[in-house]
């Protein structure tokens, strides 16, 4: 959505010579030449396509904020001379331009509607038990604060966080480039803080112009992550903000996201980051989902905890970080759980969760388990009944059959980083989409 802009209307009674007059000449013969239609040019200005009606009809007077939006847009090369504007709002608008000028909106999949996921979640939770997709798990308001607190002050989960080679993957990123700029699509980036990280070291780099497009099921996690960077990069140059409403899952069907917003020829990253190890099926994701949207070029970051070779059964750690991270865990997994039974009070309910093997995933070797809630329930007439929901799949992949999956879907790695602390076994990898 477009930020609006003021218009003041141009009396009748206005002289046909006047500036505005001559600048809405101006700019039909400029966006004529540079080939823009005027969907286009009000796209690349983020302002709405009546208003680039009404401005080259002489039909509007416009504000000094919309000159600004028109004189960043390369392509009609403008200068601060064709503007309209007496000497001091021309003083006072260069003295803005040197400020920086980030956009920001939002883009909803006209498709998408998340409540058929909400009514299938409460129809498994109904029923004998089975499996949770993971992005069923934050739907509603309560279950995405849950993950968010699990983010943000689990033990594990933040040394996760911080022992990834963010400025390195910059680095890699920009050796990669192709074009001078990028756009920036974060799959399901949860509260948007690895993602802001990663776009401000690109700007240290002095990437030529920065898109970040956050994109997640969960609206109160979407405008979450938006509004941490909105704090975060807001005073950025020439970085624009994208929120969007949809699931990744469904990528090949949001063809009008990448037809309208990402124009042929510009090269896209996009981030996947603690999301590889929950996926039901790694090759049918990257081959099937994000091949079909993916161009020859376009970048691929994405991290993955790696199996110890050979591997080693051992207990889990009982430490007080153990625990604590445990209980943020078992707060947010289960919120759903508890929200389905509340609606049996008469029932007395008690819920375990337990780390259990499973056969899931398709890379050779991976060591793969689920968090596994169990349900054990007692109604009046002292009938127990016990259901068993798969909550949290996980996985440890070997490195070379992770890198042969990679190859064999068509996202061959350039750079493997491991982790910066070596107890996490884990590693971050930037991968190039073949032709």
């Amino acid at each position: 959505m477009s930020e609006p802009s003021i218009l003041h209307p141009v009396s009748a009674s206005s002289d046909v010579d006047s500036p505005f007059s001559a600048f809405a000449r101006l700019l039909r013969l400029r966006r004529e030449s540079a080939g823009l239609s005027r969907r286009r040019l009000a796209r690349l200005a983020q302002l709405s396509e009546a208003t680039i009606k009404l401005l080259e009809a002489a039909k509007t007077r416009p504000t000094r904020a919309t000159l600004l939006r028109l004189l960043l847009v390369e392509a009609l090369r403008l200068s601060p001379a064709d503007l309209p504007l007496s000497h001091l709002d021309l003083t006072q608008s260069l003295l803005h331009l040197a400020q920086p000028v980030p956009t920001h909106s939002g883009y909803l999949i006209a498709h998408f509607d998340p409540l058929p996921l909400v009514e299938d979640l409460d129809r498994t939770l109904a029923g004998a038990g089975g499996h949770i997709e993971q992005s069923q798990l934050y739907l509603s308001s309560h279950s995405a604060l849950g993950y968010l607190r699990y983010l943000d002050r689990s033990p594990d989960e933040r040394r996760r966080r911080q022992s990834l080679p963010i400025a390195s993957l910059a680095e890699a990123i920009v050796a990669h480039q192709r074009d001078r700029d990028l756009t920036l699509v974060a799959l399901g980036p949860g509260d948007g803080r690895l993602e802001v990280r990663l776009t401000e070291h690109l700007h240290m780099l002095r990437v030529q112009r920065l898109d970040l497009w956050l994109l997640d099921i969960s609206s109160s996690l979407l405008q979450h992550a938006y509004r941490q960077a909105h704090d975060r990069l807001g005073g950025l140059t020439n970085t624009t903000l994208m929120a969007i409403s949809g699931s990744f899952h469904e990528l090949p069907t949001y063809t009008e996201l990448f037809t309208n917003l990402s124009p042929v020829g510009k090269q896209r990253v996009f981030v996947l980051l603690g999301t590889l190890t929950n996926l039901d099926s790694e090759a049918r994701f990257l081959k099937d989902t994000l091949g079909s949207v993916a161009r020859a070029g376009d970048l691929l970051l994405l991290d993955a905890p790696i199996a110890m070779q050979p591997p080693v059964n051992v207990p889990e750690p009982k430490s007080a970080s153990y625990h604590a991270s445990l209980s943020l865990l078992t707060q947010w997994l289960c919120e759903p759980l508890y929200r389905q039974l509340g609606r049996s009070p008469q029932c007395q309910t008690r819920i375990t969760l337990a780390r259990e093997p499973d056969d899931c995933g398709q890379v050779p070797g991976s060591v793969a388990s689920s968090l596994v809630a169990t349900i054990e329930s007692r109604n009046p007439q002292t009938v127990t009944s016990v259901r068993r929901f798969s909550m949290l799949r996980q996985r440890q992949f070997p490195l070379p059959a992770l890198r042969e999956l990679l190859c064999r879907s068509g996202w061959p790695p350039l750079r493997i980083l491991p982790a910066h602390d070596p107890s996490q076994g884990q590693v971050a990898l930037l991968c190039q989409r073949r032709s």
